[in-house]
């Protein structure tokens, strides 16, 4: 009853805006909660109101959302479709960080359809353009990357030679080589691993596990910092 009372106040400010916000809120919720055919209707209700109006910073954010959600639900090919119309934008618009979110979702992705060492490098490409705009989330996009080449069983040249790739591809052609790596041909392996890994996948959700000593040395060199773009 609450929710609806908060929507019918934002309805009844005559506010297109911060109704089509107040949406996504919901929408953010009900994902958070796990009622996925709410969360749907209320990211694309706010969608729709987000393009009548050309917010399109706003209507990146909810297609990044409905990339989430898709992914949870191991809808992987629409999630990719989602998450790629958000980067669109981000990019069309200038927004690094809201970009550098998309990317590690991307990365998730790639992880979730069995493509690891392709998913890495998209949670890499994450971090170098947190860390090249000074953003706060740099250190915790660092540990996540790390955290997957530990998986991986990277050692620290096998790391920083994937960043000093990624950052090369990423300067090339603003990423679709690396999109096209990841995600052409690719089949889904772990069907399961969608659902096991939604406490990563939110935005601004839960603190990543902490790495292995890999992690001090990394960035006590100064090697990494060049490959900033």
């Amino acid at each position: 009853m609450a929710r609806l009372v908060y929507v019918s106040r934002s309805v009844s400010v005559n506010s297109p805006s911060r109704e089509a916000t107040t949406w996504h809120q919901l929408g953010t919720l009900s994902l958070n909660e796990g009622d996925y055919a709410t969360a749907r209707a209320q990211f694309e209700a706010s969608l729709a109101i987000k393009q009548e109006i050309r917010n399109r910073a706003g209507e990146a954010a909810t297609w990044h959302q409905l990339g989430i959600l898709a992914h949870v639900q191991g809808n992987y090919a629409t999630a990719r479709a989602q998450f790629e119309a958000s980067l669109g934008i981000k990019q069309a618009i200038g927004n690094p960080a809201g970009e550098a979110a998309t990317w590690q979702q991307l990365g998730m992705l790639a992880w979730s359809m069995g493509r690891p060492e392709q998913g890495v490098r998209l949670v890499g490409l994450c971090f170098l353009i947190t860390q090249s705009i000074g953003h706060g989330d740099a250190e915790s996009d660092l540990r996540a990357f790390l955290g997957k080449c530990e998986q991986l069983g990277y050692d620290e040249d096998r790391a920083r030679q994937t960043l000093a790739e990624v950052a090369e591809s990423y300067r090339a052609d603003g990423g679709k080589g690396l999109l096209a790596a990841a995600f052409d041909g690719a089949t889904t392996l772990m069907p399961g691993m969608a659902i096991a890994q939604f406490s990563t996948l939110c935005e601004c959700c839960a603190p990543k596990r902490e790495p292995a000593p890999l992690a001090v040395r990394i960035t006590s060199g100064s090697a990494i910092w060049p490959l900033v773009m």
